[in-house]
């Protein structure tokens, strides 16, 4: 059978169908009611007022609360924006700090390299006589011998003196290197460059560096710049090198409590070429102390071959309660004093536009 099609339905089928669902509809009408005159009706004004206060309410702190909420959000996500650049600078300073404590260690140990090698080329002269006496002082029946070049008529002849034991300079001159070598070898780090003025300065470029503003802490004594090597304790070097602290820490407690002052004692204003000695570490204006040298040094006569020959001029420290014996080779210029100088002046200056910043104020 085939199913009957909705477009081909009767009439009355389609009339009950309309009947079916408006019985329904009835059924679920909702019954309302009666309708109950107001007790109090509004007025027309009383409308209008309600009509005027739905028109013109004032939305102000809605629209606040609003652009509060806006404004809280863009500080959160400034927030973290902040904290993310600061978490990069960090890192990147953590970086840099990585870098500058590296290229500090191989600066240091450069400088050393250089003063090792300069206290090398500064004994030379002093090997050569030594070699030369120890030459002199051999037996005089030495042995000259004669070496020629092949046979291809090379005439260039190379002489060297021999003892007769077998003796020759050359190995008077390593034997003394090596002696003198192993002399250096044995110094402590302090002994070595402690004294040098160059590494010195170094140092304490390093310390203002790492160390400023008031309550900067001092510059240590040198006898903590460097490690202590662990040493037998029954041999003479480390004897010797307890001896050599014990005798320096009056010097040391001195040092200590020492403010470096950046005016000259004798010119009263900052240093333009301080002059450090290497005995007492009081600082002058260079031409000043030249010029006390000159006119107030005394001059010690040194016996010569020639008869007595005029020495170099000495004078007494001019600072109060000082009484070390100076000569113009005791001074150095002192490159971390100036340094500091340049430091000081600056912040004098800015603190002068705050001051005239305010009085204009």
């Amino acid at each position: 059978m085939s199913r009957p099609s909705l477009v081909n339905q009767s009439p009355n089928v389609r009339s009950q169908a309309v009947h079916r669902t408006s019985d329904q509809a009835a059924k679920t009408t909702v019954i309302l009611p009666p309708y109950d005159s107001q007790s109090y009706p509004l007025s027309l004004a009383a409308k209008r007022k309600l009509e005027e206060l739905y028109l013109h309410h004032d939305y102000t702190k809605k629209q606040k609360l609003g652009a509060l909420e806006e404004r809280l959000n863009s500080q959160d996500n400034m927030k973290e924006k902040v904290e993310g650049k600061h978490k990069k600078e960090e890192e990147k300073t953590q970086e840099l700090q990585k870098k500058v404590d590296h290229i500090t260690v191989r600066a240091e140990q450069a400088l050393r390299d250089l003063i090792d090698l300069g206290d090398e080329l500064s004994i030379q002269p002093s090997i050569m006589q030594e070699v030369a006496e120890k030459v002199n002082s051999l037996p005089a029946n030495t042995q000259t011998q004669k070496r020629r070049s092949d046979s291809q008529g090379d005439s260039s002849e190379s002489e060297s003196l021999t003892h007769p034991a077998g003796v020759r300079c050359v190995d008077i001159l390593r034997d003394i290197k090596e002696k003198h070598a192993n002399e250096y070898e044995n110094k402590s780090m302090r002994e070595r460059y402690a004294e040098n003025n160059e590494y010195a300065n170094f140092k304490g470029m390093i310390h203002d560096a790492q160390n400023q503003g008031p309550n900067a802490r001092v510059l240590e004594h040198p006898k903590f710049w460097f490690p202590v090597k662990a040493l037998d304790s029954n041999s003479s070097s480390h004897k010797s090198q307890i001896n050599r602290d014990n005798d320096e820490d009056d010097d040391e407690i001195v040092m200590t409590g020492v403010t470096t002052s950046l005016k000259c004692s004798f010119t009263l204003q900052y240093f333009e070429e301080p002059y450090s000695n290497k005995k007492c570490s009081h600082t002058y204006e260079k031409s000043a102390i030249l010029d006390y040298l000159r006119t107030e040094g005394a001059t010690n006569s040194q016996p010569s071959r020639r008869g007595q020959n005029k020495g170099p001029r000495t004078i007494t420290c001019p600072t109060p309660g000082c009484a070390t014996t100076l000569t113009p080779d005791d001074f150095f210029l002192d490159e971390r004093i100036k340094q500091q100088v340049i430091k000081a002046k600056k912040h004098e200056a800015l603190d002068d536009e705050d001051d005239s910043d305010i009085d204009e104020s």
